[in-house]
């Protein structure tokens, strides 16, 4: 669906005698290229957008995501520079997203070219807290995937939150052999209910067991 909003807006863009923000890039055309992948699935976004490059290269000037993870992968000031070394091309090129919320995202110097276009969870989490606050909840549970957007909220929320957070920090995950990848910490140490990004889809019913008894 982003897609489709981001396309229809370059059509109408490069429409000059539409009447509709012909005034936007006047001597310009954009020609997009497009690859859609799942969100945060491994090298996924990587991989398209360097193929992207190899069709496109150095006149990409916009990269279009809406996952964290993706948009933190692409951002980081050490895969820009592994970007450059595997491309030849500048790695100065600007990433917009249209719904990464990652609190983290906020340090530019880090994750630098990056324009978002929602509310970071570092503010929705301080009202989260506050909310909680004003009823003096003081044990709260936190439950989140252990993707680079739900631990990082998870974070938010219990960097604002003085409270006590359940959960102790056991992944929840159908393999046993397995753990969570990310965690949201307090003191070094994992709290909340982490929940492997696989296990919701694969047995819901064992999840919100598990959820429940790690309480």
């Amino acid at each position: 669906e982003h897609c489709d909003h981001l396309l229809f807006s370059i059509d109408r863009i490069n429409d000059k005698h539409d009447g509709f923000m012909d005034d936007v890039l006047p001597h310009v055309r954009i020609v997009p290229y497009a690859k859609l992948v799942p969100c945060a699935q491994g090298d996924d976004a990587w991989n398209a957008f360097l193929d992207l490059a190899a069709i496109m290269p150095s006149p990409v000037s916009a990269v279009f995501l809406s996952c964290s993870g993706d948009v933190k992968r692409l951002t980081s000031s050490s895969n820009r520079q592994h970007f450059k070394d595997v491309t030849g091309q500048a790695d100065d090129y600007v990433v917009v997203s249209t719904a990464s919320t990652l609190a983290s995202l906020r340090n530019y110097n880090e994750y630098t070219n990056l324009a978002r276009l929602d509310t970071t969870n570092a503010i929705v989490t301080k009202a989260e807290s506050e909310f909680v606050d004003n009823y003096d909840w003081r044990r709260v549970a936190v439950v989140y995937d252990d993707t680079d957007w739900g631990a990082g909220t998870a974070q938010s929320f219990v960097d604002n939150f003085d409270g006590d957070v359940l959960g102790h920090g056991r992944c929840v995950t159908t393999n046993a052999s397995s753990a969570c990848d990310l965690y949201a910490k307090r003191g070094g140490q994992a709290v909340g209910i982490p929940v492997s990004r696989q296990a919701f889809a694969q047995d819901p019913e064992n999840v919100a067991k598990e959820i429940i008894e790690s309480l």
